[in-house]
């Protein structure tokens, strides 16, 4: 059962079963698509006679009118149809346990015998040795700050290392911070299945991934896990090499693409992936996007349209950022560019969930020579981009830093048929989706069981009073504001991820006809729609992984509404408790005040009686009657204060005295007021009109008056006086006049402007009114007047 002749040839087996198994879904569901496209038959075509059904006895499904009917699947629910005469009549084909299978058509479009072809060019064999990463570990510069944030301790230890120390000087071993790395090689033959670095079952291994020596021959270094993949620096001796060579996942001959998965790497992995991966991909914009936020802006971005990248090696290369969050695992420690809370253990609160950012790229590099080129025109030039060939030799770059131990497991890699680069990408941005999915969920769960109360709330009281009230700490406060601003965040990331998805992967890209993403040389052939096939199913899968996380951001936005509702009800709370110990504390004060009250009048006596310059014994009885006389009425006065009605009779003498005082200061009554606008509703308007009398008095608003009403629309006009000072009188009427329109024109201004803002204009008025009243141009005007108003009694006399 060893025989490995014997394991591939199960493995195919597998592998053909699922092609025929999908080929079979597909074929089922293109004839349900035609059925239901094909026009509906008539009553008369269905049923032959009244009372009898026609019935075909030949060997295949009974079916009205030769028509087919399409095989429904078994998840699928039976369609609700009407009665007819025929429902108590049973078919051949109902009465069976199991529905046969309708014949295949003539023509589909997929058949089983035609494959997608793989890569069919091998890869080129690389050899590095230990001089040669001390030395590229040495050539990074410090205008790449983020590569030496990745490399850390590798990268400022530079000048130390040689060829002897390089795989010895870092503590990569079980009880150091990257004790639980894996790291998964895949490499992918002429078949396109997968296959892992498999270790040797005679050689004992660590339960635990570490770096060591050891393996059975001098000088091997091995990089173990639990999963039983490995990653292999060995140093062989040659026949024509006169030095040690590091071979790092070295491609055999037959190898034509490669998988490297690195899950938590140490920086001494990094500067090697670094070092044997610079000619596929652009290392230093990877780490960039790997340990900080800079042109990611910490969310999952997607640089996939780079045909037109300055950079030839740019071009060839596609990746995804993926920046969410996850729960930190027991004893792990997040890599130290990674964000998370620094604070020891012992200064955190009990309640507190550890999280910290988590970062992945998982990059795709296409070998081989440029296949075409694109031209797109950006305003008055056109730019250049170049496409290479969807079946060219690929690399896949996976790096993963989770610091929660939570990996998925690849062992089911080789039961998978990859037949290119993009469909491999696709199919580990399936598994970053999934992955993501749980690191989400986990982080939403431990959310809503911090900020649900406990069962027992219900039947303790101290229990519900420390949820309804805030404690001196601010417990509650601190844990919802957490929780609501932090599933928001999420809530961000996953929106992020979900644009990079939709907003990549359009209907052109899955039909192969996208222009410049990974287009199919031929999606019209038979080969062209058999890959479609294949990426539809991919499709299915990822859109699966986006709809769950639509299901998380949804929940997210659940658990944020139950905090708001908890938070809500918490202030409310509060804030009745903080108004009823405001109400306890005025209580407080006003017992202070009373008391207080009670040494005022005491004290203003003993002040009085203590001047020095008094000569007063102290059996005078002065003093205790000035007491009595003073302290009594002053005690009566506040407690009768304390009452409603004495309020009131002091709210009532106030407006009394206010009212005296404006009586006597602007000389303002309200039978003044009604007199004035009495006046003001007699006196001629500004239109024109003269004025009423026999001349002596002018139109208002620059009108004169010819005795009879009549304004001529001249300058005013002064009527002589028979007194013969004219001269002196004319300007002081003007000036009344002129003060007389302005306080007309005002008037109908009021009156015109909305009621709320009208009343705080009539106060305005009013101050005007009562200022102007008693200057001494209205004075000499009403003197005048009351003079003409003798002259004209006298004459009429």
């Amino acid at each position: 059962m060893n025989n490995p002749r014997f394991d591939e040839i199960l493995r195919q087996a597998d592998y053909h079963h699922e092609q025929y198994i999908k080929f079979l879904r597909l074929l089922h569901e293109a004839q349900a698509a035609a059925v239901s496209r094909a026009p509906r038959p008539s009553n008369s075509d269905l049923i032959s006679s009244p009372l009898f059904k026609a019935v075909s006895f030949g060997p295949g499904p009974c079916q009205p009118n030769g028509a087919e009917r399409a095989r429904r699947l078994t998840n699928d629910s039976p369609k609700i149809k009407p009665a007819s005469v025929f429902d108590g009549l049973e078919s051949a084909e109902e009465s069976c346990d199991f529905l046969r299978l309708t014949p295949l058509p003539r023509t589909t479009c997929a058949r089983t015998d035609v494959f997608v072809h793989s890569v069919s060019r091998p890869l080129e064999k690389e050899s590095f040795s230990e001089e040669d990463l001390v030395s590229h570990i040495r050539s990074i510069e410090e205008k790449h700050p983020d590569t030496v944030t990745a490399l850390c301790d590798v990268w400022h230890k530079k000048d130390e290392l040689d060829a002897s120390n390089v795989l010895t000087s870092f503590d990569t071993g079980e009880g150091s911070r990257y004790d639980s790395a894996t790291y998964e090689i895949f490499e992918v033959g002429r078949d396109g299945v997968p296959k892992s670095k498999l270790i040797q079952p005679d050689q004992a291994y660590s339960s635990r991934l570490q770096l060591r020596w050891g393996g059975g021959q001098p000088g091997c270094l091995r990089l173990e896990s639990p999963q039983e993949y490995q990653c292999r620096w060995e140093r062989s001796w040659e026949d024509d090499v006169s030095a040690p060579i590091l071979v790092i996942h070295s491609p055999t001959n037959t190898t034509l693409t490669q998988v490297r998965i690195l899950q938590e790497p140490s920086p001494l992995i990094l500067a090697a992936a670094h070092m044997s991966m610079q000619k596929h991909f652009d290392m230093h914009e990877l780490c960039q996007h790997l340990v900080s936020t800079t042109g990611n802006k910490g969310k999952t971005k997607a640089y996939m349209n780079r045909a037109f990248e300055t950079e030839p090696l740019r071009r060839r290369s596609f990746f995804f950022v993926l920046k969410y969050y996850t729960v930190v695992g027991e004893g792990l420690t997040p890599a130290p560019w990674q964000a998370f809370d620094h604070r020891p253990a012992d200064r955190r609160s009990p309640d507190h969930i550890d999280i910290a950012e988590c970062s992945s790229v998982l990059a795709l590099s296409l070998g081989g020579e440029p296949t075409g080129e694109v031209k797109v025109r950006v305003r008055r030039r056109y730019r250049t981009g170049v496409i290479y060939d969807t079946f060219a030799p690929w690399h896949l770059l996976n790096m993963q830093c989770f610091p929660d131990d939570e990996h998925s497991n690849r062992s089911d890699n080789s039961k998978k048929y990859f037949c290119n680069g993009p469909y491999a990408f696709l199919d580990a941005l399936c598994v970053e989706y999934r992955d993501a999915v749980k690191r989400y969920a986990q982080l939403n769960e431990m959310i809503t069981k911090l900020i649900t109360p406990p069962n027992q709330f219900m039947f303790d009281v101290r229990l519900r009073d420390r949820l309804l009230f805030e404690d001196s700490n601010f417990t509650y406060s601190r844990r919802y504001f957490w929780a609501y601003n932090t599933l928001g965040v999420i809530n961000e990331g996953i929106k992020s991820m979900r644009s990079a998805y939709t907003n990549t992967f359009t209907k052109d890209f899955w039909a192969g006809r996208h222009p410049v993403l990974w287009p199919h040389p031929n999606p019209d052939s038979a080969e062209g729609r058999d890959y479609a096939a294949r990426m539809d199913v991919l499709r299915q899968d990822l859109e699966s992984a986006v709809a769950d996380l639509q299901l998380m951001h949804d929940k997210n936005e659940t658990t944020r509404t139950e905090i708001r509702s908890l938070r809500e009800q918490l202030f409310s709370g509060s804030s009745v408790k903080e108004s009823r110990r405001a109400i306890e504390q005025g209580d407080n004060i006003k017992i202070l005040t009373n008391v207080s009250m009670i040494f005022l009048p005491l004290t203003f006596v003993v002040g009085v009686f203590g001047i020095t310059t008094f000569d007063i014994s102290a059996t005078d009885w002065r003093f205790p009657v000035t007491m009595v006389s003073v302290c009594i009425p002053f005690f009566v006065l506040v407690l009768v204060l304390q009452t409603r009605a004495a309020m009131q009779m002091v709210r009532r003498c106030r407006l009394r005295v206010e009212g005296y005082f404006r009586l006597i200061i602007f000389g303002q009554t309200a039978a003044d007021r009604r007199q004035y606008h009495s006046y003001l509703s007699h006196y001629p308007q500004s239109s024109g009109s003269g004025a009423v009398g026999n001349g002596s008095t002018s139109g208002s608003s620059g009108s004169g008056g010819d005795g009879n009403g009549n304004g001529n629309g001249g300058e005013d006009v002064v009527s002589p006086v028979k007194d013969g000072k004219k001269g002196k009188w004319r300007k002081r009427l003007r000036m009344a006049r002129a003060a007389r329109r302005e306080r007309q024109r005002e008037k109908e201004r009021i009156k015109r402007t909305p009621l709320g803002f009208g009343q705080q204009q009539q106060q305005q008025f009013w101050s005007r009114v009562w200022r102007v009243k008693w200057s001494p141009a209205w004075i000499w005007s009403w003197r005048w007047r009351r003079k003409e108003k003798d002259v004209q009694t006298d004459s009429n006399v």
